[in-house]
Formats: structure tokens, sequence, C-alpha cells
């Protein structure tokens, strides 16, 4: 997760327990950017009530959030 935060960012390294909040330039359009980035990985779309501020508090916080998504064959 912290790659695609970085990327979203145009920055060169945002570590795994970063505040994202922190970052320069990362907002809710950030989020929104980041989340679609992830509905394009997965194939499938994030559920609103993933979609909070205290899951983007750490590029390592969202990807514990997402582990929580069923597999994508699981409903």
């Amino acid at each position: 997760m912290a790659d695609l935060v970085r990327e979203v960012l145009e920055t060169e390294f945002v570590a795994p327990d970063a505040q994202l909040f922190e970052l320069d330039g990362f907002d809710s359009l950030a989020i929104a950017e980041v989340v679609a980035e992830i509905e394009q990985m997965l194939g499938r779309r994030v559920p609103a009530e993933l979609i909070l501020p205290e899951n983007f508090e750490t590029p390592a916080g969202l990807a514990r959030a997402l582990a929580t998504l069923p597999a994508a064959g699981d409903g």
C-alpha cells in the first residue's frame, strides 16, 4: 500500500507506518485516487464502510482494512 500511496502522491518514498494525513498532498482527493487504484487492482469495489479516515492513517492500516474484504468469488 505504501507504494500505491507513493505513486498517487508522486513522491519517492512512503513508509508503511507513515502518518498519511501528515504528508503533503494527502487529502480527500488523494483518498479517492487511492481507492480508485485499489479497485482497479482488485477488479472490484471497495465498500463504503471501509472508506473511513481511520483506515487511511497509515499504509499498513489500509492494508489491514483491505485484508478484511472477502475473496473476489466469496460474495
